[in-house]
């Protein structure tokens, strides 16, 4: 290891090297080494310092600046160095980066170069710095400024690796990570509102603080002219070029930058806008880095405005349903009355009068007794229909098998006139309301004995499966007439049937209704079938154990 007497209580020992003469180096004094390699180290498109450590009591406590090159001043902003100590130059930086002073130090005293990537607090900006020592008591440094890369390097890191939730919402997150990265106060991320005139604030982070959201006309502001430039900034005076401008004027602001944020179409969405206390040091790094956030900002906007629009879509649709479903309930219940007074009073004027009037009077009647049965079927269904959501009965675990044979038993005539043959598989506990799980079943087993192929004898079959990763499959399959596979959806749509009512009864809403206690019960329903074959109606109904059933 290398070592270095002091000169004296506050000085240098050692003149080595050519004596600096030409510009960027100190002037004649005992403090003028020789300097190396001059001209080689102007011509390099790096930084580069020369310099002499300063002893006090023989411990190195500050170092001096006995050379630059053009390039120093460029890449650190620092002018007038030379023959000035870096304390005098940086008072802050022993405070803010004091292991930079032991690196100088160790390499000027052990002659060992030293080669690291750093942030320097004092200086707000990343270098890649190389230490190196040809003098006992000096050392030079070579050095870049990569703040730029850098800053574009974090900020993709951040786009990439930031994920939006209701905890941590994406733009809140973006807006205090600009005010860091830009080194700006006060930073807000816009959405445009009506006719474009309004701006509504969606994150503001102000002086290490979130700020309440708050609506502001964007004429005569900056944030107007970066939307309508699509990207604008002031280096400087922002508040003297924006006198108008509400908001400015009670914040101690002095530059601006922002950009226009854009959905896919190009359909400006909102701004980016970020505030700094003191003049804009680099504006192009500044843009580079909203631009980059711009992209992703504006998708997480066009994001929250579909969002938006889907929610308020929901719930009118929501409210639409539930005023139809009430209106559907109301009608239905009311006229109920009616109708039986219809049927009732035409089977009256038929028994009162039996043989006392012809025979197309009586078919008249017949036909009005036989069309108010099915309104009054009608009615019931729809009654039903509607009962789906309206009942608040929570799901709870019960026996599939219970409800298939109550379904059954109120099937017993339909079933006996087909004389169909129906075969139950062992069934499981399913999480669903009786009364509705009873009504599914009935209406599918119902649905196969109307459309039975009359020369064959029905068969019925209802089955259970179950995988590792699926609620349970419950099925009702028959040999009937089968469907074409363009009705597979339709079918499942209130009063859309396959067959008019001449040929074969039915309302048409008894699969709606299926479809309708399924989704109540947290499942889906399906249809497979071959024409002329037969159909298999499949569902899905949630374990109603708590474990895995043997």
């Amino acid at each position: 290891m290398r070592t270095d007497e002091p000169a004296g209580d506050e000085g240098s020992k050692g003149q080595p090297g050519l004596r600096a003469d030409q510009r960027g180096a100190a002037p004649d004094s005992p403090h003028s080494p020789r300097i190396p390699a001059e001209s080689l180290f102007e011509s390099i498109l790096g930084g580069f310092a020369y310099h002499e450590i300063l002893f006090r009591d023989g411990v190195p406590f500050d170092f001096r600046y006995l050379f630059v090159n053009t390039n120093f001043e460029r890449l650190t902003g620092l002018t007038g160095v030379v023959g000035r100590t870096i304390t005098e130059v940086l008072p802050v930086l022993r405070e803010t980066d004091q292991d930079l002073y032991q690196i100088y130090f160790r390499v000027a005293q052990t002659g060992v170069p030293e080669r690291f990537e750093r942030y320097v607090a004092a200086m707000r900006q990343w270098f890649v710095i190389s230490v190196f020592s040809t003098d006992p008591g000096h050392f030079a440094v070579l050095f870049d400024n990569i703040t730029r890369q850098k800053k574009i390097d974090l900020t993709q890191t951040f786009l990439a690796t930031t994920v939006h939730s209701p905890e941590a919402p994406f733009l809140r997150a973006t807006a205090r990570f600009l005010s860091e990265i830009l080194g700006m106060a006060y930073v807000c991320i816009d959405q445009i509102e009506g006719d474009g005139r309004i701006a509504l604030t969606l994150a503001n982070w102000a002086f290490e603080g979130f700020e309440d959201s708050l609506t502001y006309p964007l004429a005569g502001t900056p944030c107007g002219r970066a939307v309508a430039d699509g990207f604008f900034s002031l280096v400087s005076g922002v508040k003297a070029a924006f006198p108008d401008d509400p908001l400015l004027r009670d914040l101690p602001v002095e530059s601006y930058v922002g950009i226009l944020l854009q959905s896919h179409t190009g359909d400006p969405l909102g701004v980016i806008a970020a505030l700094g206390t003191t003049p804009l040091d680099d504006p192009a790094t500044a843009e580079a880095l909203l631009r980059l956030v711009a992209v992703r900002a504006g998708a997480e906007l066009e994001r929250l405005k579909t969002e938006a629009a889907l929610f308020e879509k929901t719930m009118l649709l929501t409210q639409s349903n539930a005023e139809l479903e009430q209106f559907a309930y109301v009608a239905s219940h009311d006229l109920q009355t009616p109708l039986r007074n219809i049927i009732l009073y035409s089977q009256l004027i038929e028994a009162h009068n039996r043989g006392r009037l012809d025979a197309e009077t009586d078919e008249f009647i017949d036909f009005i007794v036989h069309n108010g049965k099915q309104m009054t079927r009608l009615i019931a269904d729809l009654l039903d229909y509607s009962r789906i959501n309206r009942k608040k009965t929570p799901l709870v675990p019960l026996p599939a098998d219970e409800a298939v044979r109550q379904a059954l038993i109120n099937l017993r005539m339909e079933i006996d006139g087909s004389d169909a043959e129906i075969q139950l598989a062992p069934l499981p506990v399913v999480l669903a309301e009786y009364t509705q799980l009873v009504s599914l079943f009935q209406n599918l087993i119902s649905n196969a004995l109307k459309y039975r192929v009359p020369d064959r004898r029905l068969r019925i079959v209802v089955t259970a499966v179950r995988t590792d990763s699926d609620p349970w499959t419950v099925s009702v399959e028959d040999n009937g007439v089968g469907i074409e596979p363009q009705y597979f959806d339709k079918i499942f749509h209130i009063f859309q049937r396959l067959f008019p009512n001449d040929q074969i009864e039915g309302t048409g809403i008894g699969l709606a209704l299926c479809r309708k206690i399924i989704q109540r019960f947290g499942g889906r329903i399906w249809v497979e079938s071959i024409p002329g074959c037969g159909s298999k109606f499949c569902f899905t109904l949630q374990d109603g154990r708590a474990g895995r059933p043997s």
